[in-house]
């Protein structure tokens, strides 16, 4: 059910880490049973990557330190085919942050890229 999670996530983070810098916090909203990976140049410098359970963001945005900025890749959506994949990612910091609906398109096999982005308007990241 999950195995192109990680793919899709790992083009986020490169396609966001290109265009807009590292962040301290690398987010990740994901399930239970979904294995977890290592974000090539995350952990570097003293970032963190964060995996949080669908019902864990709430605690985690009241008490992260408010000067770390963070990246936080929300629930993958597919389309039917599995060829295609709408993710909301917020970057932000103490003082706010920017929402964006990123799709990213399967170029091979696991091969992922993201295509397209559209600003999100204010709302929760919750």
């Amino acid at each position: 059910m999950f195995l192109r999670n990680n793919e899709v996530r790992q083009a986020v983070f490169a396609y966001e880490r290109a265009k807009r810098g590292p962040v301290k916090d690398l987010v990740i909203h994901f399930r239970r049973d979904e294995p977890r990976i290592r974000f090539d140049g995350q952990n570097q410098n003293g970032g963190h990557t964060v995996w949080l359970y669908p019902a864990g963001g709430q605690e985690y945005f009241a008490t992260r330190p408010q000067t770390a900025n963070y990246l936080y890749i929300q629930e993958i959506q597919f389309s039917e085919d599995q060829q295609i994949a709408t993710v909301n990612v917020y970057r932000g910091d103490g003082s706010g942050y920017q929402g964006r609906q990123l799709t990213v398109t399967r170029q091979g096999t696991d091969q992922w890229m993201v295509t397209d982005e559209v600003e999100l308007k204010a709302e929760s990241v919750k």
